[in-house]
């Protein structure tokens, strides 16, 4: 095939290490330069890096010699030293065991109890004869000694038939119920080792001196916006604050919005469109009046650009009589100089 009468010359790049390098290097050396070549572009931003300063660095790497132990591992540490430690660390309820806000704040905010889950199959399956027996026991605990652990004992055994009962009834239900009770259970023992472990014991909020009232406050408002609105996983931050925020009260009301406003922002900005409803950090001083003369004969903006709070004061400069006078005196020293 010819195009206007050429011949076409069409080559086929050879595969393989070092192919663009055949015929300009001996072939053993350019599938060396090659190897090496895709070797290196494993090592991120290696094409960014001048060779020079990545000379310097190589030749002052660090290898595992003397270090044995950890020679030929595929494994980043000593796997049962790794869960012993964890064991003793990762207490939590979260991802790998990881501590989540309600493992520290759960009772205060009902996350992630199921509060109204028990409290409806308690309902269902719940009997009269259960109830009397409940209120006879602690009527027995409230008696004499005489006699007294022979009584508690008998509703107790009252109790476990009449549990025996609602079991054979509600099946189902019950042994919902009982997982709930355990999860409960779980959770609280969480929480409980969670504060004990993971705060230190608690100082009167009213002690000024460690929570200085109002900085406490100004700290608590600047984070909410930057960090607990966008944590927004179960059982952390944002849902936590939302649980605790009394929406009966513009001060709970105004929290929640906080952080729905922060997250539309983010929304917002992800297709370009930023918000202009930031209220700038400034105290609006108002501004004095002072006895400034403006310029005559220029040529610049008469906008006034100088902000109240850097308007000189009549006090720190001269007068023009005095600057003239100024001027007159230095100039005849320096020349008499």
């Amino acid at each position: 095939m010819a195009t206007l009468g050429l011949p076409v010359n069409i080559q086929i790049i050879p595969e393989g290490f070092g192919s663009y390098l055949r015929g300009i290097l001996p072939d053993d050396v350019a599938t060396s330069a090659g190897a090496f070549g895709a070797s290196m572009q494993q090592i991120k931003n290696i094409t960014k890096t001048p060779i020079e300063k990545f000379a310097q660095v190589v030749a002052n790497m660090e290898t595992t010699n003397g270090l044995p132990l950890v020679n030929g591992t595929n494994v980043p540490t000593d796997v049962p030293e790794a869960q012993t430690a964890l064991n003793l660390v990762a207490l939590g309820n979260g991802p790998y065991n990881t501590y989540t806000y309600s493992d520290f704040f759960g009772c205060m905010s009902g996350l992630p109890y199921p509060w109204q889950e028990l409290q409806n199959l308690i309902q269902n399956i719940q009997t009269t004869a259960l109830e009397t027996i409940y209120s006879d026991l602690y009527a027995a605990t409230q008696g004499s000694s005489v006699g007294l652990d022979a009584a508690v004992q008998a509703k107790i055994d009252l109790a476990n038939a009449e549990i025996a009962v609602i079991r054979t009834l509600h099946p189902g239900q019950s042994v919902q119920l009982n997982d709930l009770y355990e999860q409960t259970g779980s959770q609280l023992n969480i929480e409980q080792q969670s504060r004990n472990n993971g705060l230190a014991r608690l100082p009167s909020p009213r002690d000024t001196n460690i929570y200085p009232y109002p900085v406490t406050i100004y700290s608590f408002l600047d984070t909410i916006a930057p960090k607990y609105a966008k944590e927004t996983e179960p059982n952390m931050a944002a849902l936590t604050l939302e649980a605790i925020s009394d929406l009966d009260l513009v001060a709970g009301q105004s929290i929640v919005a906080l952080m729905r406003s922060s997250r539309n922002q983010d929304r917002l900005l992800l297709v370009g469109i930023p918000l202009d409803d930031n209220i700038e950090d400034i105290v609006p001083y108002p501004a004095v009046v002072l006895p400034v003369v403006p310029p005559t004969g220029s040529l610049a903006d008469p906008q006034q650009i100088i902000p109240p709070n850097l308007l000189i004061s009549p006090a720190s400069t001269y007068t023009v009589a005095q600057a003239i006078e100024q001027v007159i005196t230095c100039n005849c020293d320096c020349w008499i100089k």
